[in-house]
């Protein structure tokens, strides 16, 4: 059965001089990598974390205690967490059950002192190798600005011919504009203009052709046509209809007028339960017909 522990420099220390293995994590992210690291090996049977690590990651250490069984998790305290000063040799004890010699022990005090003249022998590997990848960095820095600047010349050059383009496309930008306001313009005058041809004879038999079509497209036996306040739909007006859909399509269709009024102009021919309708209203009608409607504009302008 295989132990890792998780710590402090000295609670690694401590379980190491039992030939337990460690890492030493004083942040959230090496308290993750650690963690990753000791899930990985599945030779581990038991993962001793201190309580102060522990903290550092609860959320994913109570999530792995809730939902996994092996490996075991076990924490213990430390001066930080809250304990008193701490036994390492009795730490390790209570966590694996091997005691360590006294501390007054000179094999112990020379392990100790071995221990921490490795650890300051890696630290000065490690500052050696910062000031190596500094001096790399730093090249490569000036060969960046370097780089930059052939860039930056090069894109002066770029601007400098793309220049008329530029204005060019300003000018079309602004050109797209006017057209946008132009369309909006037509639109509004489109709409009072048939808002004005209301009881009109020409818009009266309009909406009866859009009675009439929205009848067919839903092919029912029965169906009901709603209206804006404004158009009143007659009984001469629905018979009219009722006669063009016979014509076209050779089939007997009862139209009836519903009671709540449209808040937009045109009308709305649906089925009697309302499920299916066919919209006919001005803003509808322009909409399929927009893409057309703007060819024309375009073409008169």
């Amino acid at each position: 059965m295989h132990y890792f522990v998780i710590g402090d420099e000295d609670t690694v220390l401590g379980f190491s001089l039992s030939g337990t293995p460690g890492m030493i994590a004083s942040t959230r992210e090496t308290a993750l990598d650690a963690l990753r690291v000791a899930l990985e090996d599945k030779n581990n049977a038991i993962i001793i974390i201190t309580i102060d690590v522990a903290d550092l990651i609860r959320e994913e250490v109570n999530r792995y205690i809730f939902s996994e069984t092996f490996p075991l998790i076990v924490e213990i305290p430390t001066e930080q967490s809250g304990g008193k000063s701490r036994d390492l040799r009795k730490l390790v004890n209570d966590a694996i059950g091997v005691k360590l010699m006294k501390s007054n022990s000179p094999l112990y005090d020379g392990i100790l002192m071995s221990a921490k003249a490795e650890a300051n022998a890696i630290l000065e590997k490690g500052e050696k190798d910062c000031a190596e990848l500094k001096k790399s960095y730093e090249k490569k820095i000036r060969e960046a600005k370097e780089h930059e600047q052939h860039l930056l010349d090069k894109r002066l050059e770029e601007i400098k011919q793309t220049r008329e383009n530029h204005i060019k496309n300003i000018e079309r930008s602004h050109q797209g504009e006017l057209m946008k306001e132009l369309r909006k313009y037509a639109q509004r005058a489109l709409f009072e203009e048939m808002a004005a041809r209301i009881a009109t004879p020409s818009y009266t038999q309009a909406l009866i052709y859009w009675i009439a079509e929205g009848a067919i497209a839903l092919e029912a036996d029965n169906v009901k046509v709603a209206s804006s306040k404004n158009e009143k739909l007659s009984d001469e007006m629905i018979e009219q209809a009722i006669t063009i859909v016979e014509k076209v399509v050779s089939r007997k269709v009862k139209i009836q007028r519903e009671s709540t009024p449209l808040s937009t102009q045109g009308v709305v021919v649906s089925t009697m339960d309302g499920k299916i309708a066919y919209n006919n209203t001005i803003n509808v009608r322009f909409m399929r017909l927009r893409a057309e409607f703007e060819r024309v504009l375009e073409g008169s302008v």
